[in-house]
């Protein structure tokens, strides 16, 4: 006998379980982002953390809403990170790779939506995840062109879910205002009273607000060496409760936007954040240089080689 809507951790199902879920009312969550430095006093998974209690919230959401909603083991897999001396990356292809082979084995057996959440705003690291689900997408097209009525839907939540302490202030590198400031200590100190962790609260008051360190470019050639590490912001700013207000906004939000999208709206616009149109944030951008480097060098070859053939012709006659 079926169960009723509710919420359920994949890594805890026997295959048998999992047969049972209903196909067209699961979606399954997957919690995502890069291990990094925080500063002193917040973890090293802070944004790990934060995407799977994003996802937690958001279950309850969408449970109440009528759906079964399976919570995926969380995956260290971040393109981005604010700090690079202690950063835990992997190249884009890993990331939409990951997902786009997750996501289509669970398909075979029947399953839809998807939804990966990022505890990470970064622009090439939302634009992955968003290029994660145009490649599932594709897969599954009828002559690679028209798509089927059971075709499935990956989306990136957090593309539609960050504010601008949290986005980068430029397009092209992970260059946040802040960073294991007010914002950060206030998901750390609502996640640790939410699950009844110690957190050092006097490491967090110990730590005095610090100004982000020169420009845009200066910060980006910094972040390039290696060099950028701890905080930038004031944690002492931060509170529980304010922690608690964004990630239920968050959910709330990413939960009406994927009503919309099940209910005929356009789900890989709806989950599309600004970052994607930029080419350099692409996954396939390095792919697409290497592509038209070589098309530029094949005319040339071919444009010097009739120079040539041309000229010989002409001295023959």
């Amino acid at each position: 006998m079926t169960e009723g809507p509710r919420t359920v951790r994949l890594d805890a199902l026997r295959a048998p379980e999992l047969r049972a879920l209903p196909t067209d009312r699961t979606v399954f969550l997957l919690p995502v982002g890069p291990i990094e430095d925080h500063g002193e006093a917040l973890p090293l998974a802070l944004d790990l953390e934060e995407a799977e209690a994003i996802c937690k919230a958001c279950a309850e959401i969408l449970t109440a809403d009528g759906w079964t909603v399976v919570i995926t083991p969380r995956a260290a897999l971040g393109v981005d990170s604010d700090t690079s001396e202690i950063a835990i990356r992997v190249r884009p292809h890993v990331l939409r790779d990951y997902l786009v082979d997750f996501c289509d084995s669970l398909f075979r057996s029947g399953f839809r939506y998807f939804i990966a959440v990022s505890g990470n705003a970064g622009p090439r690291q939302l634009t992955t995840i968003e290029d994660a689900g145009k490649f599932l997408r594709k897969r599954h097209l009828r002559f690679g062109i028209f798509p089927k009525s059971n075709t499935p839907l990956l989306v990136s939540g957090s593309s539609v879910v960050f504010d601008s302490e949290e986005k980068s202030m430029s397009p092209f590198a992970m260059l946040p205002p802040e960073h294991g400031g007010a914002r950060d200590a206030s998901i750390a100190l609502a996640l640790a009273s939410g699950a009844n962790q110690a957190l050092d609260h006097a490491l967090i008051e110990a730590c005095p607000a610090v100004a982000a360190e020169g420009g845009l470019f200066s910060r980006w050639r910094k972040w390039r060496r290696g060099e950028v590490r701890g905080y930038w912001g004031n944690p002492k700013l931060g509170t529980a409760a304010d922690g608690h207000a964004r990630i239920l906004e968050k959910a709330r939000t990413i939960s009406v936007k994927f009503k919309a999208a099940t209910e005929g709206g356009n789900g890989r616009h709806i989950f599309k954040s600004w970052y994607s149109v930029v080419p350099s944030n692409q996954s396939l951008f390095r792919v697409w240089l290497l592509v038209g480097l070589l098309a530029i060098l094949l005319g040339a070859w071919t444009f010097y080689s009739l120079q040539l053939f041309l000229v010989g012709a002409d001295f023959a006659n």
